[in-house]
């Protein structure tokens, strides 16, 4: 994972199908396994790695469940989005569970957490932040 002047990297997922199909393969007390879909332009996929915070959408809130120990790209899958085909990595990744933390809205795990947004108008999938 390159982290430039970057301090933390938050993934964003909701376990349903549509435009991303994220999946739960495996759990237990202590870690989850997921299939989790990089972004069709692949822009943010290099931050995808190991202390990653991830977080499930769960009825309109977000959920903190913990850190990535372990990610690796499993397949490169051939995607068609608006008539345009893209290369979409898929990662499996092992996310070591921790006190599940619930926010009502995804500032407010910014200011948990003390990121600050950095030079990306998104705030969806992959998301690379500095500390206040």
């Amino acid at each position: 994972m390159s982290t430039d002047t970057f301090e933390s990297v938050s993934i964003w997922c909701n376990f349903t199908d549509g435009e991303y199909s994220d999946t739960k393969l495996f759990e237990t007390d202590n870690i989850i396994v997921v299939r989790y879909c990089g972004q069709r332009s692949g822009r943010n996929d290099a931050y995808v790695g190991v202390g990653n915070h991830f977080f499930l959408k769960v009825e309109k809130k977000y959920k903190f469940l913990g850190n990535v120990i372990h990610c690796k790209i499993i397949e490169v899958q051939k995607q068609i989005h608006k008539s345009v085909e893209h290369n979409v990595n898929i990662f499996e990744l092992v996310i070591k569970k921790k006190p599940e933390i619930l926010f009502r809205i995804k500032h407010d795990a910014y200011t948990y957490f003390r990121w600050k947004k950095v030079g990306q108008q998104h705030m969806n999938g992959i998301i690379r932040h500095t500390l206040l």
